[in-house]
């Protein structure tokens, strides 16, 4: 015997199959819904074909009674009095039947357990030889069975069959109440009434279509979600379907509309009112649909009666009921009408899909979405207050302090939630009245307070290079002037009473760990203490809340401009409760519908542990399950997928690694030590990096792996040097938990921590050397520079254009400095033995090595230089005549860019026309040169088939990287072996670089490719730069795709077009390698 407690929630389900006639099969099944019965009872009811006559009889009379009032005729009246008579021979003839000593068993079971349980609904599942006796079935009034009516139960009409089709659950969001009311032919009735009760509904949106063609019905079906479809006005069941009067000439079947309202159902149709005549046949149809719940009326209904049914309904179910009983108090309520319209309660029928759950008007309006409710390694913002859960306490506490307190520190470690307790927990709990501006102080303090501060100032900004100027402006005025900020602060405040404001400094560590101007940081510390120092001693109206990392109290405490006020002012943000972590794991995925596995919860919170800073991890795996959930569910095999709490983030950032080719690989190392600021005796933090500083070539990649959420990228205005309004890209680690939970980035850190740490110290020169307005004065000098030179020797590819301009302008300085300390010497030398022999020696030194200066780019030519080109064009020649061509081709090379220097920077030189002779021909001997010693090498390649390959995309490392005649090729046009183009040793040509390529020397490199490949390979294709269908020996590229890669391409185009290689016409591609 099954044995279930008191109090058990539970669905009775009573299955009768079989007709009048030859009696039914019933079994009756109790349990838990959606589960297998606990308890199962079969039964048997005996014929009673008088039953069916019964419910005949009173069916005439009640389709003749009509309503009764004074003034009704006696036929009327005896109609009446007959169907109140029929329906009182009809309820005891029914509850007879079910007295049956083969019924017992049910009878019996059911009072059993009618009393100890808590019922959530009772079905009735009614199965005939056909369907149109099973409408016949339906329209006996079931409900008046006394085991039902005694205890207050309401009878739901269930489908036939629980077979279902398998729908995939998705996370819903909760919306509004979409309702589609269908205003039909209204002859004779007042559905206007029926449309006002609808229009009160709370929480709803109503489209309204009055006497529509079919077209628009099944147009709105499809096109958007609905989760009430409403009908009002003439309906009628005909054998066993339903029609629709939609307007006063057309009528339909709901087969008619059998596409649109699958859809409507797969896109969450609930529930169809169908308050018009005679729907049995439209509730069978729909349910054949698998609809989750139909109202019909079971007869032809005075409209009286169904406006108050609507009425009595719409106000039960949204006032909190649930569906069943909302439809149970509207059905008995319409009791009160039978003096007028008998049997009025029997009308109203509720019918529901067995595999669905009762609903309460609050559940619904839940559409799918996409939102995901955790943050993965992001800090929650504003408008993810919804998810913040779990720092309901600290959040109250900030609330209270600011009612007293003008300066508040919430303090904790990485990764505790301090951006979020305050963007997420306290922000969107302060009311309107308060203005709120946040900002993050970066490595420019002033500036970026100036930033989120000009728009309050003023909105209305239609010219943003005026924009820029005004920030820089504030910005300056809040570095110099004292009580700046108060100004703005008062000035903001004042035109509106009671206004109250909040400046959130987000990440203030940034003050010690990226800014490295010291009065820069002191001015920003005075401006805002003098600002809090407005408020009274009661309620402030300038609150200022700081979120500082933990490990940085130190460097507040050695900082006497704040300390003595920011010590005062600490809010230490403590680990979360297990039970305030289990809230911000369930309760987010809760709000769309979605559960976590049993046993889920516990395996998280103990994964977390009780180490701090835990919180992006969590967050993190968090997001991972969300985006692998099966069926609204997270689950615990998933769970051990993604690598639990601690592994997810690197498992994660292993797989977007491992999706990269070996080059992009080597190019994300460098790219990631760069977005890192590492810490001296503290921890390392992340780095914001402009596109310039990762590199133009690098920003594809870049924005791969920020859509990987990996990086954040953004975008900031400037003005760059010539006074231009410029917009700069930036990127950023998307959080510090990635510094330490990637064990392949910080063995990264660790092997070039000593460089970056010396690279951080270097850009502090460079802002220096700004600051002094590009003073030579601040230019490296001595180790400084050596160092330096030994670290770009070492990491050419790590340093950003910026600082080798700083590096090569100091090899400039120090040049001009030793070039005026020997010509002091050889002055001073001169006057005690003028015309000596050393003298001249040494000036023919220091002028050939002049134009190898010039030519790499360590000093800038000047017109001494032009007296010097002729005597290094003669020397040069020497050389080559001697047989060192290895040094002949590197100083013909040194001379043509000279030359070419010299011209373009002085133009108006007064022997110009000789400096081109000399230019052409040191070019002319260079391509001679490599034609007579280098293109040999090039010949033998080819002519043997070996066309080579290049592996990756970094020409850097071309001696590793490529092999044979490709190889060679670009070792005679880029390196040392010959014309020596890529002087910055970056791998591609940068402008001004693509001068050095002798046009004979490409010419000589077309046609040996063209000869040994039949002319199917060169520097262009047959019809555009970059493609060669013919040229296999290349994949079909040309030798202008594999030589050179964006952003320069287009120099090498270029030289090609000087050199008549290339047409001028040809158009360029973007297409990549």
């Amino acid at each position: 015997m099954t044995i279930m407690p008191n109090n058990f929630s539970q669905q009775f389900i009573l299955k009768l199959e079989g007709d009048f006639k030859n009696g039914f099969n019933a079994t009756l099944e109790i349990g838990e819904q959606n589960q297998p019965p606990l308890i199962e009872t079969l039964a048997e009811l005996p014929s009673h074909t008088q039953l069916w006559e019964l419910y005949q009889n009173w069916q005439n009379n009640y389709s003749n009674a009509g309503r009764v009032t004074i003034l009704s005729s006696n036929a009327e009246r005896e109609s009446s009095q007959n169907c109140l008579i029929q329906a009182k021979a009809l309820k005891q003839e029914l509850n007879q039947w079910f007295k049956s000593t083969s019924f017992f068993p049910i009878r019996e079971k059911w009072l059993q357990y009618v009393t100890t349980s808590k019922i959530t609904r009772i079905l009735l599942r009614l199965r005939s030889s056909s369907e149109e006796k099973l409408i016949n079935l339906r329209r006996i009034p079931w409900h008046l069975w006394e085991l039902i009516e005694n205890y207050n139960l309401e009878l739901i009409l269930s489908n036939s069959t629980s077979e279902t089709d398998k729908k995939n659950k998705f996370p819903t969001e909760k919306g509004k109440v979409r309702i589609l009311a269908i205003l039909g032919n209204s002859q004779g009735i007042d559905i206007e009434k029926d449309l006002s009760q609808i229009r009160q509904l709370p929480r709803a949106e109503i489209e309204e279509l009055i006497e529509p063609q079919r077209h628009q019905i099944s147009d709105r079906l499809w096109e958007q979600p609905w989760d009430i479809l409403f009908f009002a006005g003439h309906s009628h069941t005909e054998n066993d379907s339903g029609k629709l009067f939609i307007n006063a000439t057309d009528y339909l079947s709901l087969e008619d509309l059998n596409y649109g309202l699958r859809k409507a159902i797969d896109q969450g149709l609930q529930l169809a009112i169908f308050n018009s005549c005679d729907g049995l046949g439209l509730a069978h149809q729909l349910e054949a649909l698998q609809i989750p719940h139909v109202i019909v009326m079971r007869e032809p209904v005075p409209d009286i009666v169904a406006q108050e049914f609507l009425k009595y309904f719409l106000n039960a179910f949204a006032g909190g009921q649930s569906l069943s009983l909302a439809v149970r108090e509207a059905r008995q309520r319409l009791q009160g009408l039978e003096d007028n319209f008998p049997c009025a309660s029997w009308l109203p029928v509720l019918c529901q899909h067995i595999n669905t759950i009762t609903p309460q008007w609050e559940d619904l309006g839940y559409r799918p979405t996409t939102k995901i409710p955790y943050r993965g390694l992001s800090a929650f913002r504003t408008e993810d207050a919804a998810f913040f859960k779990g720092r309901e306490t600290f959040t109250h506490q900030l609330l209270t302090a600011i009612e007293t307190n003008s300066l508040i520190t919430i303090i904790g470690p990485s990764g505790s939630g301090k951006s979020s307790v305050v963007l997420a927990g306290l922000i969107p709990q302060l009311p309107s009245s308060w203005q709120i501006i946040t900002l993050r102080p970066s490595d420019r303090p002033c500036y970026n307070l100036a930033l989120a501060l000009i728009d309050r100032l003023n909105p209305h900004f239609t010219n943003p290079t005026e924009r820029l100027r005004q920030i820089r402006q504030l910005a300056t005025d809040l570095r110099q002037e004292k009580e700046a900020l108060r100004d703005v602060i008062e000035a903001l405040i004042a035109p509106v009473a009671n206004t109250r404001m909040l400046l959130m400094v987000d990440q203030a560590e940034e003050l010690y760990s990226v800014c490295r101007n010291e009065q820069e940081r002191q001015s920003f510390w005075e401006r805002l203490l003098e600002a809090v120092a407005i408020n009274n001693n009661y309620q402030p109206y300038f609150v200022i809340v700081l979120t500082l990392r933990a490990d940085f109290y130190e460097s507040i405490l050695g900082d006497p401009t704040c300390s003595h006020r920011l010590l005062d002012s600490l809010y230490p943000l403590r680990p979360m409760t297990p039970d305030e972590l289990a809230s911000a794991i369930i309760e987010p995925a809760a709000l769309f519908g979605v559960t976590l596995e049993e046993g889920l919860t516990q395996r998280i919170l103990k994964d977390i542990g009780t180490e701090p800073g835990q919180l992006p991890l969590l967050e993190f795996a968090l997001t991972q399950l969300w985006q692998k959930q099966e069926d609204t569910r997270l689950k615990n095999g998933i769970y051990d997928d993604i690598g639990g709490v601690q592994g997810a983030l690197a498992q994660y950032a292993e797989t977007v690694y491992h999706r990269l080719n070996e080059e992009e690989k080597k190019r994300i190392r460098r790219i990631f030590i760069q977005l890192v600021n590492p810490g001296e005796k503290k921890r390392d933090t992340r780095r914001l990096a402009t596109r310039q500083e990762v590199g133009e070539e690098n920003w594809e990649l870049i924005t791969q792996l920020a859509n990987a959420r990996l990086w954040i990228t953004d975008s900031q205005l400037v003005l760059n040097d010539k006074n231009e309004l410029k917009e700069t890209e930036t990127v950023e680690i998307v959080h510090e938990a990635l510094l330490t939970g990637w064990f392949r980035l910080e063995n990264w850190l660790a092997q070039d921590r000593e460089f970056r740490l010396w690279q951080e110290r270097l850009r502090s020169h460079i802002r220096q050397w700004h600051s002094n307005y590009q003073d030579n004065s601040a230019l490296l000098r001595g180790n400084l520079l050596k160092e330096a030179e030994g670290w770009l020797e070492q990491k050419p590819v790590e340093f950003s254009l910026e600082e080798r301009i700083f590096i090569q302008k100091s090899q400039q300085e120090r040049s001009q400095q030793r070039r005026n300390r020997l010509m002091g010497f050889v002055a001073s030398f001169a006057i005690i033995a003028a015309g000596s022999a050393l003298i001249y020696q040494l000036q023919q030194k220091w002028s050939l090595q002049l134009v190898r200066n010039v030519a790499s780019g360590t000093e800038s030519p000047t017109r001494e230089l032009s007296k010097i080109l002729g005597k290094f064009q003669r020397e040069t020649d020497k050389i080559r005549l001697s047989g060192s061509f290895d040094r002949a081709i590197e100083d013909y090379a040194y001379l043509m860019t000279a030359s070419q220097k010299l011209l373009q920077e002085i133009p108006d030189l007064p022997d110009s026309a000789s400096i081109k002779e000399i230019s052409q021909a040191a070019e002319n001997s260079l391509a001679q040169t490599i034609q007579e010693h280098r293109l040999p090498q090039l010949e033998s390649e080819l002519k043997q088939g070996n066309f080579g390959e290049f592996n990756g995309n970094d020409w850097s490392r071309f001696e590793e990287v490529a092999t044979g005649a490709l190889k060679i090729t670009y070792a005679i046009l880029m390196s040392r072996q010959g014309a020596n183009a890529d002087q910055d040793r970056n791998g591609y040509l940068t402008p001004g670089e693509e001068m050095r390529l002798p046009c004979k020397t490409l010419k000589d490199i077309e046609e040996l490719w063209k000869k040994f490949t039949n002319n199917r390979c060169g520097f262009r294709g047959k019809d555009d730069n970059y493609d060669a269908p013919n040229c296999q020996e290349l994949a079909q590229y040309t030798l202008t795709v594999k030589l050179s890669f964006t952003p320069y391409r287009y120099l090498l185009e270029e030289r090609l077009q000087q050199c008549q290689i290339l047409p001028i016409e040809s158009e360029s591609s973007t297409r990549e390698p």
